[in-house]
């Protein structure tokens, strides 16, 4: 895989954290959770292999293959919720 295919997009990790519903992939996703690697990139496949395969996790647009922004959060604060309340 080139060098170019490995860099993120800065634009589209904005875009995760603008005001505003907005769709985001997999790389907004992951900023917008909170999901860092170890290389302090954002992980990526923690949603993609993990998360967007959950049962409660929102479900991408198929052909944009991007998620609600505002779905996204409110899962997130579902879960927080639910953590507190364990």
């Amino acid at each position: 895989m080139s060098d170019q295919a490995n860099k993120i997009d800065p634009l589209r990790l904005i875009a995760a954290m603008v005001d505003g519903d907005r769709c985001v992939d997999a790389d907004g996703a992951a900023v917008l959770l909170g999901l860092w690697s170890r290389n302090g990139e954002p992980n990526v496949r923690k949603v993609t292999d993990e998360l967007a395969h959950r049962p409660d996790f929102p479900k991408r647009n198929p052909v944009t293959r991007t998620w609600r922004k505002s779905e996204l959060l409110e899962w997130d604060a579902e879960q927080r919720r639910a953590n507190r309340a364990a």
